[in-house]
């Protein structure tokens, strides 16, 4: 269900990523006799790195905030096995464990930068 909710807004995005890239380029690299896949990689891929980065993250942020699945289907499911971080900390404020609560939220949101700069850091322009 997570993937069919954020797929529509990914896919918008690479196509506007691909409409940005000048058809020039292209008809460039047929001219000087590059074939589909080398045009591919030299052209097409290092112009989408932006656009992929900014996919990259935008997914692993919500799949990392997965939270409305497991609480409308599941609610965490037999022996918690839906379970998110973010259900977790819904629980546990849910609960009253407050301190639980606020530190697996900083725990999440650490997660969440981690992943964001590490993606950064492989996609990063050159």
């Amino acid at each position: 269900m997570t993937i069919w909710r954020n797929m529509g807004t990914l896919m918008i995005i690479f196509l506007a990523g691909l409409q940005a890239i000048p058809e020039e380029l292209k008809e460039a690299a047929a001219i000087d006799g590059a074939g589909k896949w080398r045009t591919f990689r030299s052209i097409t891929l290092p112009l989408l790195k932006p656009t992929l980065l900014l996919g990259a993250v935008l997914l692993s942020v919500a799949y990392l905030q997965f939270f409305e699945e497991s609480f409308v289907m599941t609610q965490g499911g037999p022996l918690d096995s839906t379970l998110s971080a973010a259900y977790y900390v819904y629980q546990k404020f849910g609960f009253g464990q407050y301190g639980i609560a606020s530190a697996a939220s900083w725990v999440l949101f650490i997660i969440i930068a981690l992943v964001s700069v590490l993606q950064f850091r492989i996609l990063k322009e050159d």
